[in-house]
């Protein structure tokens, strides 16, 4: 048999098998749920208390609020429950007419709250009777305020500090330096005007995305806190991959997101100066060329096999490595690799590859170079080049920590930190370059660009700013555990932004055609920018003899459960009349409503008080004029995968969402909101009331305006 609340009270608390009444149960089940521990030793005395004295539920309560701040003394306890507090009638009854005397206009139901308040131990029974006794007979004339409604401006989302964003990342490199080094890395510091060194070094073989906005709001937001400053460094060591459209592409997302780069440099600029200490590392027995093909190198790495060429005399290595460097060896013949521990349990460890063959120019440096170094063996070493304090990365390079920082020990020198951070994974789409790249090349997509991507380019053209992506990567915050973030994140820090800051306007998607037989003269109405903002002024807008309504605000029938136009149901204009339908004409540009129209206030409450008897509620529905209107293409735009983590699906093209582009070729637009399509770029977002927030289309031109929705409406992200 299943227990009772208070069954379990009784066995909690121990109490006698006996009758209780419904107050007492109420009251012990407060103390078995409420009590604070430091009262849980005078439980019993507690118990006999509410016993004997027969305590309220209302007694007990106070009790418990005084015992969560006071330790329990009996009439202390006794005290602050109102235990032999008695009042008088005749107390009550003065107390009650004085107030009422003073406040004339008091509303009668709410006199029991202000005696209870003043007499808090009184029975309730008691002040019922009266209070009702004294306001019987009274009348109270009620003045009533109309108070004109304003929706308030909402406010954006609540920010941790920086400071505490920033608090994971260690403040001092781990590492001690030689103390000469030391003393340069720190004269440097110093004639930078800087504490701290950071950079930002993207590979230019694609276009930035919402990843590495959080990686530069990490480099570039640690660095601003402590007074430091950061490099932008093109990691550019694979040519075949890389070119001119990316490199300014980076540069240009960098300075869009706010970020500004003390200087920017390639890890080509240092091509000489790598290969130079490759010949010294060689000569010291620190590296070595070795013969074996890719699928060799990777066997024997995972066999943990010694290469057989890793014990070549240093000046073979080095004079094959020069050979390498003249291009007397074809691609893929033999490779230069550091020689560190082909046993360790470090896979990158096992001598991972310094340089490579290449017979293709290069974005920056041309046709000087064939051979190119690695990510492994450059990166470490650019780092301590540019004297950077905190190399920080994401966790998916901690395996190469090992190696980063073998290299930088060996070499001398100043020796940089390395510290991961948990890479941003979002839902609904892909942020591998790969595939990126295998979307824009199939054309999957329109283009590094196309609004479903998430590029930064493509977060633009769809509408978001720079504050929305920053703010998003300090609500995400910077961790070492796994994050896999709901994109409906993003969107509603977007939705909050753009409530506060975009101008509102109406425009009909889906329009369907109204006629009024009854017109006589153009209306001019002053529509509010922003309800919330007053500041953003009005704009008048025409109510003329011809305008549109969504299709899905009439049915051609009755009513019924329907909550707009009908045969036999008006509707009201938000900001504009009352409609009527009168019959539906067709012609060869499609079909129109006929309907009347009425301004009256009095038809308008006749209206809603039918609508009321009906149990419906009364909606207003946006509309556009003809005049004051044009015909734009809209762009609705849906999560580019139906899979919350398409990179776990194993058909992943399969899973792309096939509604992630509707496009609108008829929508009706406001002419004040198209003129921003003569400048395509300025990216202005509007909100179209009851539809979401839409921007400006980069195609958009003065002939054919088209617009992107950013985000629809909705209330609330959980």
């Amino acid at each position: 048999e299943k227990k009772s609340v208070f069954d379990k009270t009784r066995e909690q608390l121990n109490l006698p098998d006996v009758e209780y009444t419904s107050g007492q149960q109420a009251c012990f089940n407060v103390i078995a749920k409420k009590l604070p521990k430091s009262a849980v030793p005078f439980q019993q005395e507690i118990i006999n208390l509410i016993l004997k004295e027969n305590l309220t539920l209302k007694q007990v309560e106070a009790g418990i609020v005084f015992l969560t701040t006071n330790t329990f003394h009996q009439d202390s306890f006794k005290q602050a429950c109102g235990i032999g507090v008695t009042y008088k009638p005749e107390e009550i009854q003065q107390y009650l007419e004085e107030f009422l005397a003073k406040n004339t206009q008091f509303e009668n139901n709410k006199v029991m709250s202000v005696v209870s308040k003043q007499f808090p131990w009184a029975e309730n029974e008691v002040l019922k009777k009266i209070c009702t006794e004294a306001t019987k007979d009274r009348v109270v004339q009620k003045v009533v305020v109309v108070k004109e409604k304003k929706a308030p401006i909402p406010e954006g989302p609540v920010l941790r500090p920086l400071e505490e964003v920033y608090d994971i990342i260690p403040k001092q490199n781990r590492y001690e330096q030689i103390p000469e080094e030391q003393v340069k890395h720190e004269e440097f510091l110093k004639s930078l005007g800087a504490t701290i060194l950071t950079r930002f070094p993207p590979e230019p073989n694609g276009y930035l995305h919402l990843g590495h906005a959080k990686s530069l709001f990490v480099n570039f937001g640690y660095a601003r806190l402590r007074g430091g400053k950061t490099y932008l460094r093109l990691d550019d060591t694979n040519p075949e991959k890389e070119c001119d459209e990316y490199v300014e592409s980076i540069k240009d997302m960098v300075k869009w997101l706010g970020y500004e780069p003390f200087t920017v440099t390639h890890a080509s600029d240092n091509f000489q100066r790598l290969y130079d200490l490759a010949e010294d590392l060689i000569i010291k027995g620190h590296m070595y060329v070795d013969d074996q093909n890719a699928e060799q190198v990777s066997e024997y790495r995972e066999k943990k096999l010694d290469p057989p060429c890793r014990n070549r005399p240093p000046k073979e290595s080095l004079r094959l490595f020069r050979e390498m460097r003249m291009g007397m060896w074809d691609e893929g013949t033999i490779t230069a690799r550091m020689k560190i521990d082909m046993q360790n349990a470090n896979p990158n460890m096992r001598d991972p590859i310094a340089y490579r063959i290449k017979f293709c120019s290069h974005q920056q440096s041309g046709d000087a170079w064939c051979i190119y170094p690695s990510y492994d063996y450059t990166h470490c070493l650019c780092d301590a080049f540019e004297n950077i304090t905190h190399s920080i990365c994401t966790l998916e390079f901690n395996i190469r920590r090992d190696s980063y920082d073998w290299l930088t020990h060996i070499v001398g020198g100043y020796r940089p930190m390395q510290w991961e951070f948990s890479r941003l994974n979002v839902t609904n789409t892909v942020m591998s370059k790969r595939r990126l790249l295998k979307l824009v090349n199939e054309k999957f997509v329109n283009g590094w660009s196309d609004p479903r991507m998430p590029t930064l380019v493509g977060l633009r053209r769809k509408g978001y700013t720079p504050t929305i992506i920053n703010t998003f990567c300090q609500l995400v915050g910077v961790s070492r555990n796994d994050q896999f973030i709901d994109l409906g994140l993003l969107e509603h820090v977007a939705r909050q932004e753009f409530e506060r800051t975009a101008d509102r306007c109406m425009s009909v998607l889906d329009p369907i055609r109204i006629e009024l037989s009854d017109f006589t003269k153009e209306v001019e109405i002053d529509y509010p920018l922003h309800p919330a903002d007053p500041t953003k002024g009005t704009k008048k807008i025409k109510f003329g003899k011809v305008f549109y309504i969504e299709q899905s605000a009439f049915k051609d029938g009755t009513a019924e459960d329907f909550l707009f136009l009908a045969h036999d149901q008006n509707v009201c204009l938000r900001y504009g009349p009352m409609i009527k339908f009168q019959k539906i004409e067709k012609d060869k540009s499609g079909i129109k409503i006929i309907a009347s129209h009425t301004w009256d206030a009095a038809e308008k409450q006749e209206f809603q008080s039918k609508l009321k008897n009906q149990k419906k509620t009364m909606l207003h529905t946006h509309w556009i004029s003809e005049a004051d209107s044009r015909i734009a293409e809209v762009r609705l735009y849906e999560h580019l995968f139906l899979s919350k983590d398409p990179m776990e699906v194993e058909d992943w093209i399969a899973d792309m969402n096939p509604n992630s582009l509707v496009i609108k070729t008829k929508a009706r637009v406001p002419k004040f909101v198209v003129e921003y399509a003569k400048d395509p770029k300025c990216y202005k977002v509007h909100q179209f009331e009851r539809l979401g927030f839409f921007v400006v289309d980069e195609e958009s031109t003065a002939q054919k305006p088209v617009f992107n929705r950013t985000v629809a409406l909705k209330q609330n992200y959980e």
